[in-house]
């Protein structure tokens, strides 16, 4: 219960500074994948960004994508990762 009020806290909050749509999206995806870190092992990463598989196709971007550290290929630019299909599980 503490944590969904935790949670539930930090995106009113999110949601009350900002008046662009997209802004408070964005802002709620980085509480969500914050969250997430705190319950998955340390060899796994959360971001945001597209799946890419061997062949080079790409996936549409995702809000929120876990990968495996250890066996993933992934590029970080800015604020979106890019990570090979062999380890990135995605979520819109």
């Amino acid at each position: 219960m503490a944590l969904r009020n935790n949670y539930a806290r930090k995106s009113i909050y999110v949601n009350s500074i900002f008046i662009h749509q997209g802004v408070k999206g964005e802002g709620n995806e980085h509480v969500l994948r914050e969250l997430i870190k705190k319950f998955i092992p340390k060899r796994y990463g959360v971001g945001t960004g597209e799946v890419i598989d061997r062949n080079g196709k790409q996936s549409r971007q995702c809000d929120i994508v876990t990968y495996d550290k250890y066996i993933s290929i992934f590029v970080s630019v800015i604020f979106s990762t890019f990570v090979s299909s062999r380890s990135g599980l995605c979520s819109d």
